[in-house]
């Protein structure tokens, strides 16, 4: 998985830096006007901001499912609601009830919906409904 980003990052640092360099010296979009300090801010915010959230949403794909990982992003909404109403921005109630289907979603989605707790344990259970039903 840190193969895959790093190559992701490789290709578009390939990609896009000759797209960048036109536009430097065509003076559409100039990059002399970075400082030292702009340009650590701007990888250190990429890397913890994207590359981490990436990386944990791919790792939490392995260990769960692609529905529950990408339904898992969607829980960012009440928390920043929650968070809204602690710093005194309170949302409207009509956000509390949107926050509240949203956590109510992403708990049923979460609910397993057969009773077998390894899927080897599903497959014997297939076997033998199979065998006695001959």
């Amino acid at each position: 998985m840190a193969q895959f980003l790093g190559f992701l990052g490789l290709f578009n640092l390939l990609i896009f830096s000759p797209i960048a360099l036109i536009l430097h010296f065509t003076n559409i979009e100039s990059f002399h006007t970075l400082t030292l300090k702009q340009l650590g801010l701007i990888v250190g915010k990429g890397l913890l901001d994207n590359v981490l959230s990436d990386y944990l949403w791919a790792k939490a794909v392995l260990l769960t499912s692609t529905t529950v990982a990408t339904a898992g992003l969607t829980i960012q909404v009440p928390l920043a609601a929650i968070m809204d109403t602690v710093i005194g921005n309170a949302p409207g109630f009509m956000d509390y009830i949107g926050a509240a289907a949203v956590m109510v979603g992403f708990a049923g989605i979460n609910v397993p919906s057969d009773t077998c707790s390894t899927p080897k344990e599903a497959t014997l259970e297939l076997e033998e409904n199979h065998t006695t039903d001959k």
